[in-house]
């Protein structure tokens, strides 16, 4: 069996919601180490990888290895009825539910929610193809950053290009039929971090994902950028202490005149 305590019902309904944002259904390994996830949306688009230390949490009791298929929509249904609650997901072994247990701190007020397990088949991605990769142009940058050149490509296109830059420092710019945008940062900038250029990557990326992926702003304030020329954009974002979001995106190009295509992520 597994017991999993946080005291925070924000960091847990954010953990969910990021995962939400990118699949509605996955499978969750929950071992004695930790918890974590690979999962891959259905346009084959954007992988997420999860990693969520034992130590970041307020209570963690897992004795062996379970891997359960979950509806990650149902799930945030639930959290979302959390307020002032200490949030503990439990499970026994050979049952066919795993319980969402909230206890109020301000009463003595318990909540019980039990959600049925679902059966997933596997994605076929093996994340280590990805992990594998190696980038040679990274910088860390706030959220935030990243947000406000999202809402101002979106009022020409629907992608956003990443320039990186050893040269021009960090671009982010958009080019529709009735205009363009363009956001220059200094690589001085006060917000840049870990600034790493050995090679200048550039790709062109959906909004609709984009928009995805910083959902996780509720629960992680900066992201790690990662780029290659026409490579999938890897963005990592630290969550609590020890534990981690990692998303590959695969880019987009452009076939003929206003025609554009999303790369899937594939299989090595």
């Amino acid at each position: 069996m597994f017991e999993i305590t946080l005291n925070d019902p924000k960091i847990v309904k954010g953990i969910f919601e990021a995962i939400n944002a990118i699949v509605t259904e996955t499978i969750i390994n929950f071992t004695p180490s930790g918890i974590s996830l690979s999962a891959i949306d259905e346009g084959r688009i954007c992988l997420v990888i999860i990693k969520l230390d034992k130590d970041d949490f307020d209570g963690y009791v897992c004795d062996k290895e379970y891997k359960l298929g979950l509806n990650i929509e149902d799930m945030v249904k639930i959290l979302k009825r959390s307020s002032n609650d200490i949030i503990t997901l439990k499970h026994e072994d050979n049952s066919s539910i795993i319980n969402i247990i909230m206890k109020n701190t301000a009463s003595k007020k318990s909540r019980t929610f039990s959600l049925k397990l679902i059966d997933i088949s596997d994605s076929g991605i093996k994340p280590e193809n990805l992990m594998n990769i190696k980038y040679k142009a990274s910088v860390s940058i706030p959220i935030a950053y990243l947000d406000e050149s999202i809402k101002d490509a979106d009022i020409f296109s629907e992608t956003l290009s990443v320039i990186l830059s050893n040269k021009d420092g960090i671009i982010f710019k958009a080019q529709g039929q009735n205009g363009e945008m363009k956001t220059e940062l200094d690589k001085d900038d006060d917000g840049i971090e870990e600034f790493n250029i050995e090679e200048e990557g550039e790709g062109s990326f959906a909004l609709e994902y984009l928009k995805n992926i910083i959902k996780i702003n509720s629960i992680s304030d900066r992201i790690s950028i990662s780029l290659n020329l026409n490579t999938p954009l890897k963005c990592q974002f630290k969550v609590l202490s020890n534990s981690s979001f990692i998303y590959f995106l695969a880019p987009r190009v452009e076939e003929e005149p206003e025609v554009e295509e999303d790369i899937q992520i594939e299989e090595e």
